[in-house]
């Protein structure tokens, strides 16, 4: 193919325009042939190969460019094929599905090992067999919650031979009977003129008429929070911040305040709160 060029246009240096190329206007010296020696030759050879590499890169672009890309996750590798989709899975309508499952079983657990406790001394058991029945009752009454008093730290009876006439606990107002009343002591039997004794070791802080209808009353402070109160005395026997040890007369039952004849009405206060007195005595 006869490529046509303006006149005096060499695409290679060191060439000249080929034969067909329109001459210039007026008179032109003849060209020389063209040069045929090997060093044209090979680059013409030259010159060719590119042309041809550029061709081909042109082709592959457009090659690629005119394929869809159809990977949606990293490429896999090399010389491997893209996995096939999972077919789906069907079923007919009300079909009975199975979900088969083992037996589960279950042994018993061995049985507990024996304590490995020591067992008591014969010192041990000869005190717990010493131990008194009012002992047994402040254990069984501390694990039930109630309040009773430390060991070395219980209270004496504040009558020789005391009788209970009324419990700590509700009861019936024996003035107004109304039901659903505290009663917030322990009652005892002691005819007017009985003498009253201190039920433990403390110090005098009451001594006097009570305006709460307790009458003339005697409060005893034994320490720990611990308190004894004494009511409805005829004679007060002590004076306030005097100090007296368990068994001290401090007075004569009676049956001043709110009272419906002689006895004696004996509290036990703990941290402030009246508490059943039969535990501690």
């Amino acid at each position: 193919m006869n490529i046509h060029t303006p006149a005096g246009y060499s695409p290679v240096p060191g060439t000249h325009p080929p034969a067909t190329t329109r001459p210039a206007r007026g008179r032109r010296r003849a060209e020389p042939a063209p040069d045929a020696s090997p060093r044209h030759r090979g680059r013409s050879i030259a010159l060719a190969v590119v042309a041809s590499g550029v061709a081909l890169t042109a082709s592959l672009a457009s090659a690629h460019a005119a394929t869809p890309q159809t990977h949606t996750g990293p490429q896999a590798a090399a010389g491997t094929s893209a996995p096939a989709a999972p077919a789906p899975v069907t079923a007919t309508a009300g079909a009975q599905l199975d979900f088969g499952r083992t037996e589960v079983t279950t042994n018993p657990a061995p049985p507990a090992p024996p304590s490995l406790a020591p067992a008591a001394s014969p010192q041990e058991k000869s005190a717990a067999e010493a131990a008194s029945p009012q002992m047994v009752e402040a254990s069984k009454a501390q694990a039930s919650g109630q309040r009773v008093p430390p060991a070395g730290a219980r209270l004496s009876s504040p009558v020789l031979d005391p009788v209970l006439n009324s419990p700590f606990g509700y009861r019936a107002n024996p003035l107004t009977g109304a039901a659903g009343e505290l009663h917030t002591g322990q009652d005892f039997a002691a005819g007017c003129g009985t003498e009253v004794f201190s039920a433990g070791k403390g110090t005098v802080i009451e001594a006097g008429f009570s305006p709460y209808g307790g009458g003339n009353r005697i409060v005893i402070d034994h320490g720990n929070g611990l308190q004894t109160t004494y009511n409805h005395l005829e004679t007060i026997g002590v004076r306030i911040n005097q100090a007296v040890e368990t068994g001290a007369r401090i007075g004569i039952a009676g049956t001043t305040g709110n009272s419906t004849g002689c006895h004696l009405h004996f509290e036990v206060i703990v941290n402030g709160q009246t508490v059943d007195p039969s535990a501690w005595l």
